[in-house]
């Protein structure tokens, strides 16, 4: 079955190993330092930056707006939180590939002294079937490999919907993936798939080109496996 991407979602984590003790007392540095290295490529309006404090150690935080609204750069005591909304063409990907390098740039030099436990990316892939009378919902329940049905006899009319979830692991390279497709609600023939994909700092997967990489192929081995081929996003 052939399919369109009609945009990508990304959500970008980076999850310390020990709480960054430093950020309260130093989050206008923090703030200046991904000003200064992410400004130059792409612009950062004054009124798009946040310094959040309070009482609590998790209430401290450094929030920055990208891109009208569609980026999103948010550095708790826990983590940095990346999040991309609706891109549509090849330069996008492009362009959340490089301010994600440059965010993990930015955090190195703000907080050095903080370890990093793991990075998690988790795309989520909105299609379109190429063939608007196919049911996303029916094709899904074709692939299905177990003959798992509730009964729905006493529950009116309810139906089943089915979705298709695999987990991956390596965990010699230390890495892991809950991979998940399911139909969109908002229109039949549509369907999301969704990625977890979860990276240890110390393992043999690092850097945004890799994981973006070997994310890539996953994906494309998890569209194989469901028989799905999706035209490549536009330029």
């Amino acid at each position: 079955m052939k399919a369109k991407i009609d945009c990508i979602d990304v959500t970008y984590d980076v999850k310390f190993a020990t709480p960054a003790f430093d950020l309260p007392s130093n989050n206008t540095s923090v703030l200046k330092a991904f000003y200064e290295t992410i400004h130059p490529r792409f612009r950062i309006n004054t009124r798009d930056m946040h310094v959040a404090e309070g009482n609590l150690l998790a209430d401290a935080r450094v929030h920055v707006t990208l891109f009208n609204g569609n980026g999103v750069i948010n550095i708790s005591v826990d983590k940095m939180a990346l999040f991309f909304n609706d891109l549509e063409t090849k330069k996008d990907l492009k362009i959340c590939k490089d301010c994600i390098s440059l965010c993990e740039e930015a955090l190195q030099k703000s907080l050095p002294n903080v370890p990093v436990r793991t990075v998690v990316i988790e795309p989520r892939l909105f299609l379109e079937l190429n063939d608007e009378q196919e049911d996303a919902g029916n094709y899904l329940s074709r692939l299905q490999a177990s003959n798992i049905h509730l009964d729905l006899s006493q529950f009116g009319s309810a139906v089943e919907h089915t979705e298709v979830n695999l987990e991956v692991e390596n965990f010699e390279e230390g890495w892991r993936a809950f991979l998940h497709a399911f139909r969109d609600r908002t229109k039949p023939s549509s369907l999301i798939l969704s990625c977890q994909a979860i990276y240890r700092a110390d393992g043999t997967v690092r850097g945004i080109e890799n994981r973006a990489k070997h994310l890539e192929r996953l994906l494309k081995a998890f569209l194989d496996s469901i028989g799905m081929e999706t035209e490549c996003l536009t330029e």
